[in-house]
């Protein structure tokens, strides 16, 4: 949600057919796969965002459905993610029915299946280096997520009020109404990704980037309570509409991250003995072939909510 809220364009895998066929496709898939249906049903309130052009699922020409087989593969070759192969599902993009109802359901479901989420989050971390996009991540609770939070350099924190739950129309009009402040804040955010990046800008002082931050999340906050009665009101027909104050914390981490606080989360998972001079080795041994795709770092903006959430009905 807080993406959707802030992002100029937010981009996500949109499960589907794996030999195209745009929606035409997808609507045969889904009279061929009840669980897939269910998730096309459950995807309905984003319809206005994907219209608007907020929401897509490609950039410049390219899915994200490459770099999560690249994910797959890296699994299967590099020996420091031994670990993680008992919990993986070989072949799972050789039956198109086969990964529809995988991803359809683990999305639909309570808890996350690690051999569908686990390539899947580590395709997006590569599609987002390549694109120079930042990533959105929950705040850690699991520990594959507080293994992968050891390894983030911290960038900035700040509290702003958020939508937590909305329609897409809703979310649409919340854009327009703070669109000055919101586009403040992500270039706020967008100066300190880069200035800590591998081709920073030196022009100016972390401190000032911080300070513009600062004043960004400051004006954004001030805008929202100002406009907090239109912005609770909801639209007819969508989900009520809930805001929250939520920390965005902004780190940089290395583009496998997941793949490597994941093979540390199966250790655990299976009891293997923690030898941290072992571990050490085995997670910066590199993979067999190497592949450009596995290196750099991403930005990632966890965001964590905070407090009680306020709540409008129309």
């Amino acid at each position: 949600m807080a993406g959707l809220l802030l992002g100029e364009e937010v981009v996500t895998m949109l499960p589907a057919p794996l030999a195209g066929g745009g929606a035409a496709a997808a609507l045969e898939a889904a009279s061929r796969s009840p669980r897939y249906r269910k998730f096309v049903e459950s995807w309905q309130w984003l319809m206005p965002l994907w219209k608007a052009g907020v929401l897509s699922s490609r950039v410049a020409g390219e899915d994200i459905g490459e770099d999560v087989r690249r994910a797959c593969d890296r699994i299967d070759r590099d020996g420091s993610l031994t670990g993680l192969r008992p919990f993986m599902r070989p072949g799972l993009f050789d039956d198109e029915k086969t990964y529809l109802d995988a991803v359809a359901g683990d999305v639909l479901k309570g808890g996350p299946d690690p051999g569908i989420c686990v390539p899947v989050s580590a395709g997006l971390d590569r599609f987002a280096a390549r694109h120079e996009l930042m990533v959105m991540r929950a705040h850690p609770t699991s520990v594959a997520q507080q293994a992968e939070a050891r390894m983030g350099v911290r960038l900035f924190a700040i509290g702003i009020p958020a939508l937590v739950q909305a329609g897409g129309g809703q979310l649409l009009e919340v854009r327009e109404r703070l669109g000055e402040q919101i586009f403040a804040l992500r270039r706020a955010i967008t100066a300190i990704a880069r200035g800590a990046g591998p081709r920073p800008d030196r022009s100016r002082t972390a401190a000032e980037l911080q300070s513009d931050l600062n004043d960004a999340a400051r004006a954004y906050s001030a805008r929202f309570e100002a406009q907090r009665d239109h912005l609770l009101r909801g639209q007819e027909g969508e989900p009520r509409v809930i805001d929250a104050t939520v920390t965005v914390l902004g780190v940089r981490l290395p583009v496998d991250s997941v793949l490597r606080s994941s093979a540390t989360a199966a250790r655990v998972m299976v009891g293997a003995p923690s030898q941290r001079g072992a571990e050490t080795r085995e997670e910066s041994a590199l993979p067999a072939v190497w592949d450009p795709g596995d290196g750099g770092s991403v930005v990632a903006l966890i965001v964590k909510r905070l407090g009680a959430a306020q709540t409008r009905r129309r």
